[in-house]
């Protein structure tokens, strides 16, 4: 599967999927030569920032 073909079924699963956990996607566009997704911001926290600093195990995802 090609980039672009990821980002495009990315965004199919993002436009037709409903939840309070998840962000919609406004767009599919280009940066230069690169696919990007347009995501509404939830104004949330990064995983980074509200994870510990440890890695998690595998085994929890």
């Amino acid at each position: 599967m090609t980039r672009n073909a990821i980002f495009v079924h990315e965004y199919g699963i993002l436009r037709v999927a409903k939840g309070s956990y998840l962000t919609q996607a406004h767009e599919l566009t280009r940066i230069g030569d690169l696919p990007a997704l347009v995501l509404k911001d939830i104004g949330g926290q990064s995983l980074d920032r509200s994870m510990p600093s440890m890695p998690a195990p595998v085994l929890l995802f």
